[in-house]
C-alpha cells in the first residue's frame, strides 16, 4: 500500500458494494411530471416500542416487550437512497426512538455518509440520561435536531394522556438537554386538545426561562388510540379564537411567540388573506413505518397509497412503481376546494382548499371531505367578527 493512503476497512467496502447510486435527475423528472414535489423530508418509524402508553397515541405503538425494531443496517440503507435523491431532513422517530439499540449508529451514519442537512431525534425524554446527552454532544449542533413531546404546562394535565410521573421525567430530560448546552437545538411539540390548549401560552413561558429554543403544536389526530376515549377532543373554535385574540392585544407574547413559536391558530390568523396552489405537499414529507410500508406523507397514511418492502428494496424503484396511484392525489387536492360543498360558500376557501386532505381522510375515512378543524380555522379567519367568544382565558 502506498503512504499515505487509507486503507479501507472491510466496512466501508461492503457499504460501497451495498449501495447503488440513484438516476436523480431521471426520478425528479417523473415526479414532477405526476404533479409532486420531490422529496424533502423523511419520517422514519425505526421501531414501535415505547415505554409510555400514551392515551392518544396515532400509531398505537407498543410496549418495550412487544417491540419490533428495524435492523439499524436497514435503516441506514434507505436514508442513503434518500440522501441520494437529494432528501435533505430526516425525522428519526418511534415508538420511543431511544430505545432503539443502533440510535447512535444511525445518527452517526447520517451525519458521515449522506448530503442530509439536518436530523431531528424525536423523542419523550423521559429516558434521557447523561450518558445519551455524551453521544449527543458527538454531532454537529447546526445539522442535529432534537424534539421532546410535551403535553401540558403541569404534570396533572400531562400525565392525564402520557402516565403518571411522566411529565416529570420529561422535564427532567430537558433540563438535561439544557445543561448541557443543547437547549437551543431543543425543540417542544405539543398536541393541542381540549383539556390543554389553555396551557399553551404558560407552557411557552416557562420553556424561554427554561432555554428551550421552540415550541410547536400540532391538534390531535382523532385516529388509533384517540378514537377510543370520549375524553379526549379537538380543541374549540372559542378556544383557538381567544389565543388569537391574545396575540393581538398582548405585547409580551407576541414578542415570545414570534421569536420562539409556532401555532396553527396563529399562523392561520397572520396568513389569512394569502391564496394558495392548493397543491398537497405529498412526497415532500415521506413516512415510512416500523413494517417497511412507504407512504407519500406523514399524514397520508391510507393502505392505497402505501407501497410495501421499503427495506428489501431500493427507494427509487419503489417511488417510480407507486407513482401510478400517487399521481391522483394532486388532483383531488385542486378539487376539493371547488368541489366541496361546505368550501363554496366560504369567503376563505381560497386559503384553506378544505384543509389537509390527510387528515379530513383519517378523522371521516374520506378524501373529498373538509378537514376536521374546519370550525377552528372560521373562528380564527373571522376573529374580528366574533368579540366575547367563550370563556376561555388562555390560563391567563
Amino acid at each position: 500500500m502506498k503512504p499515505g493512503v487509507k486503507q479501507e476497512s472491510p466496512m466501508m467496502m461492503e457499504q460501497k458494494n451495498e449501495y447503488k447510486t440513484i438516476d436523480k435527475a431521471s426520478l425528479t423528472a417523473q415526479i414532477k411530471a405526476a404533479g409532486l414535489h420531490p422529496p424533502e423530508t423523511m419520517t422514519l418509524m425505526v421501531t414501535d416500542g415505547c415505554n409510555l402508553r400514551c392515551r392518544h397515541c396515532w400509531l398505537d405503538c407498543q410496549s418495550l416487550e412487544r417491540a419490533n425494531r428495524v435492523a439499524t443496517s436497514k435503516v441506514q440503507r434507505v436514508i442513503h437512497d434518500f440522501g441520494q435523491l437529494g432528501g435533505m431532513h430526516i425525522n428519526l422517530t418511534g415508538g420511543e426512538i431511544l430505545s432503539h439499540p443502533g440510535w447512535h449508529r444511525i445518527l452517526q451514519f447520517c451525519f458521515s455518509h449522506t448530503q442530509i442537512n439536518t436530523v431531528c431525534l424525536q423523542t419523550n425524554a423521559t429516558l434521557i440520561t447523561r450518558k445519551h446527552l455524551g453521544a449527543l454532544l458527538d454531532f454537529p449542533p447546526t445539522r442535529l435536531k432534537i424534539q421532546v413531546s410535551l403535553d401540558g404546562a403541569r404534570a396533572r394535565t400531562h400525565d392525564l394522556v402520557r402516565g403518571i410521573g411522566s411529565f416529570g421525567r420529561a422535564v427532567a430530560g430537558l433540563r438535561l438537554l439544557v445543561e448541557a448546552g443543547l437547549g437551543r437545538q431543543t425543540q417542544v411539540a405539543f398536541t393541542e386538545m381540549a383539556h390543554n390548549f389553555n396551557e399553551l401560552p404558560q407552557l411557552l413561558e416557562s420553556l424561554i426561562k427554561m432555554g428551550i429554543e421552540r415550541l410547536i403544536s400540532s391538534t390531535l389526530v382523532k385516529g388509533g388510540r384517540a378514537t377510543q376515549s370520549a375524553f379526549f377532543d379537538l380543541p374549540t373554535p372559542a378556544q383557538y379564537w381567544e389565543l388569537v385574540h391574545l396575540y393581538q392585544t398582548d405585547a409580551g407574547f407576541k414578542q415570545h411567540y414570534g421569536q420562539h413559536a409556532n401555532f396553527a391558530a396563529i399562523e392561520w390568523f397572520k396568513n389569512r388573506s394569502e391564496t394558495t396552489d392548493n397543491n398537497c405537499d405529498c412526497l415532500k414529507n415521506l413516512f415510512v413505518d416500523h413494517r417497511g410500508y412507504l407512504y407519500p406523507c406523514t399524514m397520508l397514511l391510507l393502505d392505497r397509497y402505501a407501497s410495501e418492502s421499503i427495506y428489501n428494496r431500493p427507494l427509487d424503484q419503489i417511488i417510480r412503481k407507486t407513482l401510478s396511484k400517487w399521481r391522483e392525489i394532486p388532483i383531488l387536492s385542486h378539487r376539493r376546494q371547488n368541489e366541496l360543498n361546505s368550501c363554496s360558500r366560504c369567503a376563505n376557501r381560497y386559503h384553506c382548499g378544505g384543509g389537509c386532505m390527510g387528515r379530513a381522510a383519517t378523522s371521516s375515512g374520506e378524501l373529498m371531505t373538509p378537514e376536521d378543524r374546519c370550525a377552528l380555522r372560521k373562528a380564527v379567519y373571522h376573529w374580528t367578527e366574533l368579540p366575547g367568544v367563550g370563556s376561555f382565558c388562555c390560563g391567563r
